[in-house]
């Protein structure tokens, strides 16, 4: 992967920054960054879109990445407020990391909305801390905000099919029920390696017998499901005899997930 350098290219730092994008040699992100700077908080809209879809880099220690990040405060007293310091290439999460590497030996490789949901209310991001040029600071209100927009967003319908992304593994499910605090959803055992169009309820599959286990209900939160980053991709029906482990856990008053 090829480091692009905007201070190597001053005569005019978006034209090449485009073209470095352009070229797969830096992500829409830095660009999008770049563009918030340069015009204020008018671009903020494009930075979330790209953060949508381009995956940041957080150094952590081995099985989870949120026991030991890097971070950074700001402020102090009551008003201290914690930033998770993430980037949006590997190479620059290793030159800020330097000889720390040591400590935090994984980088790991996640979608913003699973992390944006994985922090506490008080704790930001600091994307490309040191990076002069694509360094960017999103507060808490902010990211509580993006959150807020996220929750609304999202349908999530009985009988909604959708994509979600668990530990990086794509799964299908159906939504069975929404209350207040959850969404009640039935997994799906099918193995995906591609999908080409609209999922039909009847392409659903209950057998088992591949990697996937079926799951008859899961109640999640909603943020939580949330951070599996839904993807509606058909609608379907709830049949009556698929509520039976819902309505079991309705009556013994059960936990969300």
């Amino acid at each position: 992967m090829q480091i692009f350098d905007l201070k190597a290219q001053p005569e005019d730092p978006g034209a090449q920054l485009q073209a470095a994008v352009d070229a797969g040699e830096a992500p829409m992100t830095d660009l999008a960054i770049h563009k918030v700077k340069e015009q204020g908080q008018t671009e903020m809209p494009l930075l979330f879109q790209c953060l949508e879809e381009i995956p940041l880099y957080l150094p952590g220690v081995e099985k989870d990445p949120f026991e030991s990040p890097p971070i950074l405060a700001a402020g102090e007293g009551d008003e201290e407020e914690i930033r998770f310091c993430m980037f949006t290439t590997p190479a620059k999460a290793e030159v800020f990391m330097g000889e720390e590497k040591e400590t935090h030996p994984m980088l790991y490789e996640m979608p913003f909305r699973t992390m944006l949901y994985s922090l506490a209310p008080k704790v930001g991001i600091l994307l490309n801390p040191q990076d002069e040029a694509f360094e960017f600071d999103i507060e808490p209100r902010n990211m509580e905000a993006l959150r807020e927009i996220y929750r609304e967003a999202f349908q999530g319908q009985p009988g909604g099919i959708y994509l979600l992304f668990e530990g990086g593994v794509p799964r299908l499910a159906k939504v069975l029920a929404r209350d207040e605090d959850g969404v009640h959803v039935r997994l799906y055992s099918n193995v995906i390696q591609e999908l080409t169009g609209e999922v039909k309820q009847e392409e659903l599959e209950e057998s088992g017998e591949g990697s996937l286990r079926f799951v008859s209900h899961m109640p999640f939160s909603l943020d939580r499901l949330l951070t599996m980053n839904p993807l509606q991709v058909g609608q379907g029906t709830v049949e009556e005899r698929e509520l039976t482990d819902y309505e079991n856990w309705k009556k013994g008053k059960g936990e969300y997930l």
